[in-house]
C-alpha cells in the first residue's frame, strides 16, 4: 500500500517538474495521439492546462490504492462480525472498544488450518515410569488452556512461568512485531486429542513430543475494536507440542510446531498491526 502512495506522489512530482520546465521555456508540450484508422498526429498541449490534466490523472489513479478498503466496505456494509452475545462479551472483556464490525482493511490470515488424523501413539509402557498417561494428558490440557488464555489477554509475564525461555522470547517478540497494540482473540479452545509421540530423557527431565488436535475461534482485533482478520466460527488445527517434565513432575512448554513443521509464530497478515 505504501509503495502505491509513493508511486503516485513520485508520478505527480515528475510530471509537475516537467510542467515547470515547459513553462520556463514559454512553450507547451507535443504529444502523439493515435486513433484507430488514422495516422498518428502531434497535438500541442498548453502548459497552463497541463496541471489540471495531471490532477485528473492522479485522482483517477487514487481509487486503485484503496481497492481492498472499497471492496471491504461494500461486502461488509451493515454486517456484524458475530451474532453470538457470549463471544461479543468475551471480546469486550479483552478490548472494551470492540465494535463487532469488520475493519476496512480486513484480510484473511495466511495461517494454515490443517487438521491431521492422530499419528501412531507411543505405548504408555515406554514412559510409565516417568508419568501416568492420564496425568500426562491432564497436565497438557491444563497448559493448553492456560496458554491460550494468557496469549489472548497478553499476560506474557504469566507465560514466562511455564514456557522455556527460547520459545517465550520468540512468541513475545512475534506478538509485538505482528500484532502490536492489537489483540489475537482465542475463544473456546477445545482439545480433541492429545497423542504422545515420543519420550526422551534429557539430564534430570524428560521431553515429550505430543500431537495436539484442537479447534478454536480465532480472530484479530485492532486496538480501536475493529476485526482485522479471522473468523467467528470454530476451526480445527493440529500442532506438535514438546513439553518438559522434571523429576517433580512439573511441566513446561519447550516448543510448538504446526503441521508441515511450520512454527506457530507465522505471518498472520501484514495488516494486523494497523489501527482501523
Amino acid at each position: 500500500m505504501k509503495a502505491t502512495y509513493v508511486g503516485l506522489v513520485s508520478l505527480l512530482l515528475v510530471l509537475c517538474s516537467c510542467t515547470g520546465s515547459a513553462s520556463a521555456q514559454g512553450g507547451g508540450f507535443s504529444t502523439l495521439i493515435v486513433t484507430p484508422g488514422r495516422t498518428g498526429e502531434m497535438v500541442n498541449l498548453d502548459a497552463q492546462s497541463l496541471p489540471l490534466s495531471l490532477l485528473f490523472l492522479v485522482l483517477g489513479l487514487i481509487p486503485f490504492a484503496f481497492l481492498r478498503e472499497i471492496y471491504n466496505l461494500i461486502r461488509f456494509n451493515n454486517k456484524s462480525f458475530t451474532d453470538d452475545p457470549e463471544l461479543i462479551e468475551f471480546t469486550r472483556n479483552i478490548n472494551q472498544d470492540f465494535k463487532n464490525v469488520y475493519s476496512a482493511r480486513y484480510a484473511k490470515a495466511n495461517e494454515p488450518w490443517v487438521n491431521v488424523a492422530p499419528s501412531q501413539e507411543l505405548a504408555a509402557t515406554a514412559y510409565q515410569d516417568v508419568i501416568d498417561k492420564a496425568e500426562l494428558i491432564d497436565l497438557t490440557s491444563q497448559m493448553f488452556a492456560q496458554y491460550q488464555r494468557d496469549w489472548t489477554e497478553k499476560k506474557f509475564n504469566a507465560m514466562a512461568n511455564y514456557i522455556d525461555r527460547p520459545l517465550y522470547d520468540m512468541q513475545t517478540r512475534f506478538f509485538k512485531d505482528v500484532f502490536g497494540k492489537s489483540f489475537d482473540i482465542v475463544y473456546r479452545p477445545t482439545l480433541q486429542a492429545v497423542v504422545p509421540l515420543s519420550c526422551n530423557q534429557q539430564e534430570d527431565s524428560h521431553l515429550f513430543k505430543l500431537q495436539i488436535n484442537a479447534e478454536i475461534i480465532n480472530f484479530a482485533v485492532s486496538s480501536q475494536g475493529y476485526v482485522l482478520s479471522g473468523e467467528a466460527y470454530p476451526r480445527a488445527f493440529t500442532e506438535y507440542w514438546t513439553i518438559r517434565i522434571n523429576v517433580d513432575q512439573q511441566c513446561s512448554l519447550v516448543d510448538i510446531e504446526q503441521f508441515h513443521n511450520l512454527p506457530k509464530a507465522i505471518d498472520y497478515s501484514v495488516f494486523l498491526s494497523s489501527g482501523y
